[in-house]
C-alpha cells in the first residue's frame, strides 16, 4: 500500500502524527500564491516566501551583514 502524501506544510504523514503526541506551537494561518504566514506563539509571526527574486538578494546581504555585526540582539524572542 502507498504511503499517503505528507502535509504540505510540514511534510509528516498521517501515520507519522498518530504516533506522536507532539502538538506544534507552530501554525499556518495564511496562504497566498507561494507565500505563507505562521504563528509563533500569541505576540510572533513569521512571513514565508520562496528564496527566488530580487529580494532575496537583499535579504541575503541584510542578514550576511547582522550575523557579521556587534548589534546587541536578544537570542530568545519568547520562551
Amino acid at each position: 500500500m502507498a504511503q499517503p502524501l505528507g502535509c504540505s506544510a510540514c511534510g509528516w504523514t498521517l501515520n507519522q502524527e498518530q504516533r506522536c503526541h507532539y502538538t506544534s506551537h507552530l501554525k499556518l494561518f495564511y496562504g497566498a500564491s507561494t507565500r505563507g504566514v505562521w504563528s509563533i506563539g500569541s505576540h510572533v509571526i513569521l512571513k514565508d516566501r520562496p528564496d527566488e527574486g530580487p529580494k532575496t538578494k537583499v535579504e541575503a546581504n541584510t542578514l550576511n551583514y547582522l550575523a557579521n555585526t556587534n548589534i546587541p540582539a536578544p537570542k530568545v524572542l519568547r520562551d
